[in-house]
């Protein structure tokens, strides 16, 4: 399956439900994005989810944003991480004014990270988005 289609429809689904069926976007974007309940995102808030944000550090597939939250996704279905992928997506949100600023891997296999590999904030499998 392609990766960008995959990704294409995962943010068409999400855009729809935050229109059509907010709460229960908001309930899909918590238990996706976020981790321990450290943060949530709530009905009354706005939120954007688009695609494919260039930074000078890489492109992260997708960028969930609020006014206080800046979220990039990596998915991943059939490819590796690239070189310092993460940590470059860390950087790249050190420039954000957003008070919660988090990475979170999305990917169809799963991926051992060694102790040299910057780890995601949140590492999430497809069939767990099922769930």
């Amino acid at each position: 399956m392609d990766e960008n289609y995959l990704t294409e429809s995962f943010i068409f689904l999400l855009n729809c439900l935050l229109t059509r069926e907010r709460a229960v976007a908001i309930e899909i974007l918590n238990r996706f994005c976020v981790e321990n309940d450290e943060f949530s995102f709530n009905i009354a808030e706005e939120i954007s989810i688009s695609m494919q944000e260039v930074t000078e550090q890489g492109i992260p597939d997708i960028k969930v944003s609020s006014p206080d939250k800046l979220i990039y996704v990596e998915v991943k279905h059939d490819s590796p991480l690239g070189f310092q992928q993460i940590e470059r997506y860390k950087k790249a949100l050190d420039a954000s004014l957003a008070s919660i600023r988090h990475v979170v891997l999305l990917t169809r296999f799963t991926i051992d990270f060694d102790e040299e590999t910057e780890k995601p904030y949140k590492y999430i499998r497809w069939f767990e988005v099922y769930n």
